[in-house]
């Protein structure tokens, strides 16, 4: 499997430091309901005195897809990975005939990593578990694989998982989340309340005269 990370806990990283902050985690939720919006609307778009006109429109058997699936949920979610994250997964189901996908599905980012490499240097499947009990994948039997979907051969899989992320050079597989620069910072800023509070448990007290 491809390590994220160079202890492949790197997204988990990332959330104790943001969830420790009580400012950068409002800030990147305030990113994700952005992101992810109200709701879904169906237009058509036609041209009109050189302007693009967009008609709303409706269609009962896409609408109900979409409510099936609980799709408000399902763009809070992948909205939430990619803010954090730089990365986002979720899985496709088709039916019996695999004529049609009956469901999507967001995977947890934090217990997506890619598997083994092909040929052509790309992940051929995303394994699934709980890195921080499994951080090296010692335990097998925690790990469930799910094959990577294919766009060019979509009826290939009754079911597949499809990664979306952010691109940043030299990051072949994982995506980078674009406040990555501010890291350290956070770190900085979430060890001065530990500071105040030790000195209020402990007392102030003068070590030294210059």
């Amino acid at each position: 499997y491809i390590p994220w990370g160079p202890d492949n806990l790197f997204p988990n990283r990332l959330i104790h430091l943001v969830a420790q902050n009580n400012i950068n985690m409002g800030i990147i939720n305030s990113k994700v309901n952005a992101m992810a919006g109200k709701r879904l609307v169906l237009y058509r778009e036609r041209i009109e005195d050189n302007k693009i006109i967009r008609e709303f429109v409706r269609n009962a058997e896409i609408e109900d897809w979409l409510e099936a699936n609980n799709y408000r949920q399902f763009l809070s979610r992948i909205s939430t990975d990619m803010c954090y994250f730089g990365n986002y997964f979720y899985d496709l189901i088709r039916n019996r005939s695999r004529s049609k996908i009956i469901s999507i599905n967001h995977i947890d980012s934090t217990t997506a990593r890619f598997g083994k490499i092909q040929e052509d240097g790309k992940p051929d499947d995303v394994l699934i578990s709980d890195w921080e009990v499994n951080p090296f994948a010692m335990r097998k039997d925690l790990i469930k694989s799910i094959p990577i979907y294919n766009p060019a051969s979509p009826l290939s899989l009754r079911k597949g998982i499809r990664h979306i992320s952010r691109y940043f050079p030299g990051a072949q597989f994982y995506g980078i989340p674009d406040w990555i620069g501010a890291e350290k910072w956070i770190s900085l800023a979430n060890k001065i309340p530990e500071w105040h509070l030790s000195g209020i448990e402990n007392g102030y007290s003068l070590r030294y005269h210059v």
